[in-house]
């Protein structure tokens, strides 16, 4: 938005659409992130030579809080702001159209945007205003910008999960990604270790719930509806162990199951090891998390992952269920690397059905043409691949060729 008066107007102009805060210290990363900085451009245009009292560019972070009250209306109020003064003195400006460079380094406490919270918003502004010392109403402009929170490229997000549950015995659940982040996959290695009775373990599923608090409100935390991200079932496909790497289930021998209806048994005193790669929900289903760090905001979002162990055993044919708990942070960074890891697929006729068949030809081409597309965090399509390029392509390949003869697999 830009204000225009008597054919003087001012408009901003920056070049970042998206900034990343990085915030090592809330992903358990001991180094200090770096303050990020905005930068752009101030567009004055003046129909007649005005003597310019001051020139200021602001950034603002404006909280608009929402109360489970609905008949309570709540209005916004800004918690941050941090401007720039473009001219020290005051000066003369000629007719015609001035391009006016500004930069802002935003404090370490910045808080991340957050758009759909049912507890409120927080926003980003640039604000610009013009002042004249003889007459004349100033001249303002303001311009909505996207700031989100991210943890470091170089972090791997690992939580495992260990401990004794009662009817199951001793478990290891490790949930690794390359980075955590919203939309982004995860491999999932279960084990258990020689359960006290037989087990017969009719599914796995893996859900994430997200609490937003309002730190500012005396309303408790709100409990968003969980959502789920993983169900293995015995209509999950599968893979022997001699087999070559895949994102499906990995069933040890013993654990196999004989019953259509059940994802395995495993017998007393048996292992069972399951390997699975999942996707994480997308921004639509969830925000991100908030973080431990220096980062102060008035809205706070957290996560917690939930494994469900659904089973039965001969002494009680009844289904139980053993939730087993892990808090997890996630990353708002939406194009990384790992999503290229995935089956990439292409319609293409097979026999005279159109089905999707995996081309490693056409993938490269989709690759060449993303050549100019950039990340969020400002890197390129090829700087995110890297030297995994071509080794994504032909993996995707074997992924996708397993897949097909799963099926052939019991």
């Amino acid at each position: 938005m830009f204000w225009k008066f008597q054919g003087c107007s001012v408009q901003i102009r920056d070049y970042q659409g998206v900034v990343v805060l990085d915030d090592l210290l809330a992903f358990g990363v001991d180094s200090s992130p770096q303050n990020p900085i905005l930068y752009g451009d101030l567009l004055l245009s003046l129909v007649s030579e005005r003597h310019v009292s001051s020139i200021v560019v602001r950034h603002v972070v404006r909280y608009q809080p929402e109360s489970t009250n609905r008949s309570a209306k709540q209005s916004h109020r800004d918690i941050q702001v941090t401007e720039m003064q473009l001219n020290s003195h005051c000066a003369i400006m000629k007719r015609g159209e001035h391009s006016l460079p500004w930069t802002i380094q935003l404090p370490e406490n910045t808080p991340a945007g957050i758009s759909n919270s049912p507890l409120g918003r927080i926003t980003h502004h640039i604000e610009a205003k013009v002042s004249f010392i003889r007459g004349g109403v100033d001249l303002c402009a303001e311009k909505p910008i996207r700031i989100v929170e991210s943890c470091s490229n170089s972090y791997t997000g690992t939580q495992s999960m260990r401990g004794m549950a009662n009817g199951i015995g001793p478990y290891s659940i490790d949930l690794q990604s390359s980075i955590m982040t919203i939309g982004g996959y995860l491999e999932l290695s279960l084990n258990l270790f020689s359960p006290p009775t037989t087990l017969r373990i009719r599914n796995i599923r893996g859900k994430i719930y997200q609490t937003c608090e309002a730190t500012e409100s005396s309303d408790p935390p709100f409990k968003m509806m969980p959502v789920e991200f993983l169900c293995l079932s015995a209509n999950t496909p599968r893979r022997l162990p001699e087999q070559v790497r895949s994102p499906e289930v990995l069933m040890t021998s013993s654990a196999r199951s004989h019953d259509p209806d059940l994802l395995a048994v495993l017998p007393v005193g048996q292992e069972l090891h399951l390997d699975f790669i999942a996707r994480l929900p997308c921004d639509e289903k969830l925000l991100p998390s908030t973080g431990t760090g220096k980062t102060t905001s008035p809205l706070k979002i957290s996560h917690i992952v939930v494994i469900e162990i659904r089973y039965s055993t001969a002494e009680a044919p009844r289904d139980v269920v053993v939730r087993l708990t892990q808090s997890l942070l996630l990353s708002s960074c939406g194009c990384m690397p790992e999503s290229t890891l995935l089956p990439m697929y292409t319609p293409r006729r097979c026999n005279g059905v159109c089905s999707a068949v995996f081309d490693v030809q056409h993938a490269m081409s989709v690759l060449s043409q993303c050549a100019a597309l950039r990340c969020v965090c400002q890197l390129s399509w090829d700087e995110l691949l890297g030297h995994e390029r071509h080794h994504s392509c032909h993996e995707a390949g074997a992924v996708e060729q397993v897949y097909l003869n799963s099926s052939k697999v019991h």
